[in-house]
């Protein structure tokens, strides 16, 4: 069976092929790899948003962490809420594997009475600031940094690495924003090609009718006299020349004089747009999907149910690897960072605890969906406090009171 690309016209698919075939990061510095996908993240606002979007829900569906002895549970607990800065914000941190094949992050301890160690810091840094060093097997972590770089001890830190089923390097992972750069490059590209053809269509090209063999004076246009030579004779150029300068001068202040035996006049281009803006919209899509992000998610809005059979369907498929990721995620701070902790604190144990991962309620989105259907059908009204704060509660958003809704003070 053969199967056919319908995402793009042949020509432009070939076109895109080759090009992405060539931008590829050929470098083998995973550095320099990580800077690119840096400035890409910073600069482009699809791969933002699926960041920002993988997070909101892995971490949305992030509960407390457990263990079979309420002594344990109590302590880690404790030591999650204590450790500076928000939790959330540091697995988000953590999380950067993702985006760059690998994370460490320094983790920072504190003796305590009773001889117990305890988090005080959990500290990611930045892939570009540090090399992992050793032999066979990793036994320290070089920090670059001002005014002497240092070595810190590799199993005083968190190391995930994402992707190595598909890159097999145990090390530094399979970056998902190695997918995603070639097609934010393109991009670019065509960006500023439609940014050059939609001033093409704007302004037209100039061309003057003269007879380019005839020679003319130099003038220097800011006397209005002639240019004279070495030896005081004025300088000839040829007509052609002449008029060049003329059209370039025109386009800058938009004035000119011209002999009465000549002619200027505008040729309008007609710029055919939708190649280029097919290529851009396919780029943004493969990033999205470099991302493992549905597309619908960011274009199907809440005035629409239209495609929600399909969304669904994505959006299901997109929260499973969502779950698999935090998952994933949780067993290695556990492993790395929990389980340490417990074995020191507390000795050995059978089992180091759990995170509560937590599914959305599809029973409840469907009524969510049905109410925001009989909204926009006008089978409820937007100031209707019940219904409002029933669907705010189906969305687990706090409800609001009936003056906020109807703007009036209830009697």
């Amino acid at each position: 069976m053969k199967f056919v690309n319908t995402i793009l016209a042949p020509k432009a698919q070939q076109l895109v092929g080759r090009y992405i075939s060539s931008v590829r990061l050929s470098t083998n510095s995973h550095r320099e790899k990580i800077r690119a996908y840096k400035d890409m993240l910073r600069s482009d606002p699809v791969t933002r948003f699926c960041v920002e979007l993988i997070n909101l829900y892995m971490f949305n569906a992030l509960g407390d962490y457990s263990h079979s002895r309420g002594r344990i549970t109590k302590d880690i607990r404790e030591q999650i809420i204590n450790s500076k800065g928000s939790w959330i914000e540091v697995l988000k941190r953590v999380n950067s594997a993702q985006w760059y094949g690998y994370s460490w992050s320094q983790v920072a301890v504190e003796d305590t009475q009773f001889n117990r160690k305890r988090i005080t810091e959990i500290y990611t840094l930045d892939p570009t600031a540090y090399e992992f060093q050793g032999d066979k097997t990793i036994d320290s972590v070089l920090v670059y940094a001002s005014p002497k770089d240092y070595l810190v001890d590799y199993d005083s830190g968190i190391h995930i690495v994402a992707g190595t089923d598909l890159s097999f390097d145990s090390i530094h992972g399979s970056a998902r924003c190695e997918a995603a750069y070639p097609y934010w490059e393109l991009h670019q590209l065509m960006m500023t090609v439609l940014a050059i053809a939609g001033q093409r269509q704007a302004t037209p090209i100039l061309v003057k009718k003269t007879e380019t063999n005839d020679e003319v004076l130099l003038i220097n246009p800011s006397t209005g006299q002639p240019v004279l030579d070495d030896v005081g004779e004025p300088v000839l150029v040829s007509k052609g020349w002449d008029a060049i300068q003329q059209l370039e001068s025109l386009g800058i202040a938009g004035v000119t004089a011209i002999d009465p035996d000549d002619e200027i006049y505008a040729i309008e281009l007609k710029v055919n747009n939708d190649l280029l803006k097919e290529i851009i919209k396919y780029c943004e899509e493969m990033r999205m999907k470099s991302f493992f992000v549905p597309t619908l998610l960011g274009t199907t809005s809440l005035s629409g149910l239209g495609d929600s059979s399909l969304g669904d369907m994505h959006l299901e498929i997109f929260e499973e690897l969502i779950l698999s990721s935090l998952n994933f995620l949780m067993n290695e701070i556990i492993e790395q960072l929990i389980r340490p902790l417990i074995e020191y604190n507390f000795g050995v144990q059978s089992s180091y605890g759990t995170f509560e991962i937590k599914r959305r309620d599809r029973n409840i989105l469907e009524l969510a969906k049905v109410t925001l259907d009989g909204f926009a059908k006008g089978v409820f009204v937007a100031t209707d406090p019940t219904v409002v704060n029933r669907l705010r509660s189906y969305l687990g958003i706090e409800p609001l009171d009936e003056k906020q809704i109807t703007g009036e003070d209830p009697q």
